[in-house]
């Protein structure tokens, strides 16, 4: 949930200077029975009366949730087990979601942490006890590790853990869905034959069935064409693409994949190179990717505000990858971090160059060299030694 229906991150940190994770979980408790108020899960008539003022009023401090629920433990968990009975009784459900929880404390790592940790013990602890109520908790890897969520009953719900990863047909595939679903005519009209198998389903559109990556072959060949060049010598497309869009766990996000496209095709536009019946030139790619680069260091920003400083003086320091992991702590750790909040936890150049490691933007090489995958390579000002010099 987003708005007032959360408190604000500031205000976040502030009430967990010196709480304890169990703290933290009755403050999550007080904001989930808000969250199903504001949505009308509750008869009004079966709320207890010392829960009501923490229900309704719109500007209830933090302390003021944490108290209430604390002295009202059992009227709380009573409220939600007459919802999860009835959900029950209906065959209904209610999903509770919480994303973006790297935002509610992006300077302080161990506050994060005992927030983090508050909600999945919440959580874990009540696997169990609601059948209907279910919580569904994203979370980054990094994130995820450095809370160190372990225990007995964290173990319940770590079980149920999924990593969201994309594969090369997943994200061609969503690029199949989302090219045909924009003209579906002139696109199947266009790629003929080389269209992918795919089906109409009602709310999704048209939708690739299409199982195997090479199936997109076709698709991406009369795109895009065969080579990054003149010859296979500078690289096939097909895999060109997934590969030079990888973060340093290997990892591509479908965001990224999409724009790659997007980009290239504003660039074909002002600047047409592409001949026959292709639609974009190997050069228009190349472009491309590097303005997905800039754009997914911006994306880091909105998370990680102080990140732009380490961009910055990396783009000043010009170096070159892979490079020797203590050169590179060693500039890191000559960056000038302002007293105020927008600076990260632990600011040390080891540690920076762990974090960026554990994001994906470093890639942490086993004879202790780092290296910068494409995505993030122009973005954050690195050059590759024996790099090949753009095409513009």
């Amino acid at each position: 949930n987003a708005g007032s229906d959360f408190p604000a991150g500031l205000m976040l940190e502030q009430f967990t200077k010196g709480r304890s994770p169990t703290d933290l979980q009755y403050v999550w408790l007080g904001f989930l029975l808000r969250v199903l108020a504001r949505q009308n899960a509750f008869s009004p008539q079966k709320v207890p009366a010392s829960l009501k003022t923490i229900l309704s009023d719109p500007t209830v401090s933090i302390g003021g949730v944490f108290e209430t629920v604390q002295k009202s433990l059992e009227p709380a968990f009573s409220l939600l087990d007459q919802l999860d009975a009835g959900l029950e009784q209906s065959k209904s459900w209610i999903f509770i979601t919480y994303d973006e929880l790297d935002r509610v404390s992006a300077s302080d790592w161990d506050q994060l942490a005992t927030i983090v940790r508050g909600l999945i013990q919440f959580w874990s602890s009540n696997s169990r006890r609601w059948r209907r109520l279910r919580p569904k908790i994203f979370l980054r890897k990094d994130l995820y590790d450095r809370a160190a969520i372990v225990g007995p009953d964290v173990s319940k719900i770590s079980a149920q853990r999924l990593e969201l990863t994309w594969s090369p047909r997943d994200l061609y595939a969503l690029l199949a869905k989302r090219f045909v679903n924009q003209a579906p005519e002139a696109v199947k009209a266009y790629l003929g034959k080389m269209m992918p198998e795919g089906e109409q389903r009602v709310s999704l559109g048209w939708f690739p069935t299409a199982t195997r990556l090479e199936e997109y072959s076709p698709m991406v060949i009369r795109i895009c064409g065969d080579f990054m060049g003149a010859s296979a010598g500078k690289g096939w497309t097909f895999s060109w693409i997934p590969t030079h869009l990888q973060d340093g766990h290997g990892q591509v996000l479908p965001r990224s994949f999409l724009r790659l496209f997007e980009k290239a095709a504003d660039i074909e536009q002002r600047n047409p190179r592409a001949e026959g019946d292709r639609l974009l030139h190997h050069s228009s790619l190349r472009g491309a990717l590097d303005q997905v680069s800039v754009a997914r260091v911006e994306e880091f920003k909105e998370e990680l505000p102080w990140i732009d400083r380490v961009r910055l003086h990396l783009l000043k320091a010009g170096l070159h990858v892979p490079i020797e992991r203590h050169t590179l702590e060693r500039e890191l750790n000559s960056i000038e971090w302002p007293s105020s909040v927008d600076r990260p936890p632990q600011a040390t150049g080891y540690d920076l160059v762990q974090f960026l490691g554990d994001l994906g933007i470093f890639y942490l090489r086993p004879d202790d060299r780092v290296d910068v995958r494409d995505i993030y390579l122009d973005g954050f000002g690195f050059k590759r030694k024996g790099g090949v010099k753009k095409p513009f």
